[in-house]
């Protein structure tokens, strides 16, 4: 399991207050950074995507992306929103440039990520080694998450600095 996530039990965030920041993103359907290749990914309008470009404007997104570059000592650590409408699937993929992320699930009831090799797992908060395949499964409600995508620190290196909020 060391090589998939970890939980970050103890990285205190407000849920409430990040649904509310997310009610001021620009949403777009998921768009492949890579362009059309004919693959599921291209663009997908049941799975959205709120890019925060300046962290500022956002308090609570601000307040937790400090912390995460301070422990993690990254340089580039990107917020987004997500927003997987109900009863949709995000089929088995790895992510493109993100070594890895910490996610941060704000909407009641979310669904786990389910990892191909290890299966589901259920979270809060955890860092992800998004270059593991992985899927979510359809929810019965809308799965909203803040993802802090980290392009630049490994997941090791990450999951051994972020080992203090388990």
């Amino acid at each position: 399991m060391d090589n998939y996530y970890l939980k970050l039990n103890k990285l205190f965030f407000y849920p409430d207050k990040l649904l509310n920041e997310s009610k001021n993103i620009q949403w777009a359907p998921f768009e492949k950074a890579t362009g059309k290749t004919g693959n599921f990914f291209d663009r997908v309008e049941e799975w959205l995507i709120g890019k925060v470009e300046d962290v500022e404007q956002f308090p609570e997104v601000e307040r937790i992306h400090r912390i995460l570059e301070y422990v993690t000592e990254s340089k580039d650590i990107r917020p987004r929103f997500y927003r997987q409408q109900k009863e949709f699937e995000v089929p088995a993929h790895k992510d493109l440039n993100t070594t890895c992320a910490v996610n941060l699930l704000i909407s009641a009831n979310p669904g786990p990520i389910t990892f191909t090799d290890i299966g589901d797992v259920d979270y809060k908060a955890a860092l992800l080694n998004l270059q593991q395949e992985h899927s979510v499964k359809p929810s019965e409600g809308e799965r909203i998450l803040l993802k802090y995508s980290i392009f630049d620190t490994t997941y090791k290196e990450c999951r051994d600095r972020l080992n203090i909020f388990t």
